[in-house]
């Protein structure tokens, strides 16, 4: 596999992605802040009442294709055509061979998570998030693998659909975790 890396203007992220995914079969295509880690990066979603940060100036899309001559071709076919302006091909690169699923629908195996909990002796972990059987699942799954006590705040959950959510909450949930209301979680300090 090889991935094809770009810097974009904002505003041509969707037509980008298109491009990349529906003209050149992209396997996936990931975007990120292109400003992340530097003074001039914006997040994504404000504080509820506060003023909006407009979001993004410009993005950073990975997208992976199943070898270099088709990463190539989709750069080639970017740059010669009119979403191409605004962009800048940073690399084409090969990329080994890993469990990708694992590693952007989960939040322990590409952060320190797991090790600044232990350092802090947490021992269970709250989860609640969007897309219950996607991200909050593979995470919930990655905590019990790796011995957490973990509790699902069932109402601080959206699931794709209402039928997704039911089925991740009331048939995989209850074998890992334990469901529970946001309101009858209580907290600890230390």
């Amino acid at each position: 596999m090889h991935a094809l890396t770009l810097e974009v203007d904002a505003v041509l992220v969707d037509a980008v992605c298109d491009l990349l995914g529906d003209d050149h079969e992209a396997l996936s295509v990931s975007i990120e802040d292109a400003d992340a880690g530097t003074p001039a990066e914006r997040p994504v979603f404000d504080e509820p009442g506060g003023a909006g940060s407009g979001g993004w100036r410009r993005a950073r899309i990975s997208a992976l294709f199943a070898d270099e001559a088709a990463a190539t071709a989709a750069a080639a076919a970017l740059a010669a055509s009119d979403v191409g302006r605004g962009t800048r091909i940073e690399a084409i690169a090969p990329v080994d061979e890993r469990d990708w699923v694992r590693l952007t629908q989960a939040q322990f195996g590409p952060t320190e998570l797991d090790l600044q909990l232990r350092r802090r002796g947490i021992t269970t972990i709250v989860l609640g998030g969007i897309a219950t059987n996607f991200g909050v699942e593979s995470t919930a799954r990655l905590a019990w693998e790796l011995g957490y006590a973990v509790v699902l705040a069932e109402d601080a959950c959206a699931g794709v659909s209402a039928e997704l959510h039911e089925m991740a909450v009331l048939h995989i949930f209850p074998r890992i975790a334990r469901v529970s209301q946001s309101a009858a979680i209580g907290f600890a300090s230390n």
